[in-house]
């Protein structure tokens, strides 16, 4: 089931056919993607800004990486349309990061 038959199902037989518009598609995935963006990177300046937030330098550092790599998943894959997978990837070493310095305590 695709968005065109979820929408369909959702609407019935309307004339509304919000996925045919493709500037209303580009829009849409503008909005989205800015707004992931602006929240993660927003996640990403503030823990390693705000100690009081708690835990480790090191896992505060990785949090902020994860959430960078996620900003940028936002803006490159939601908002540009591409298929790129580092951004991914980064937010996949930071989570495990994220992990190893809890255990390591550090």
């Amino acid at each position: 089931m695709d968005l065109d038959d979820l929408l369909g199902e959702l609407f019935g037989d309307s004339d509304l056919a919000l996925t045919r518009s493709r500037r209303l598609a580009l829009v849409a995935r503008m909005i989205l993607g800015l707004a992931g963006a602006t929240l993660f990177l927003a996640g990403a300046y503030l823990l390693p800004t705000r100690p009081d937030i708690g835990g480790t330098p090191a896992m505060r550092v990785a949090m902020a990486a994860a959430f960078a790599g996620l900003g940028a998943s936002c803006v490159f894959n939601v908002m540009l349309g591409r298929r790129w997978k580092w951004p991914w990837l980064v937010a996949a070493a930071s989570f495990i990061a994220l992990f190893a310095s809890r255990l390591a305590g550090l």
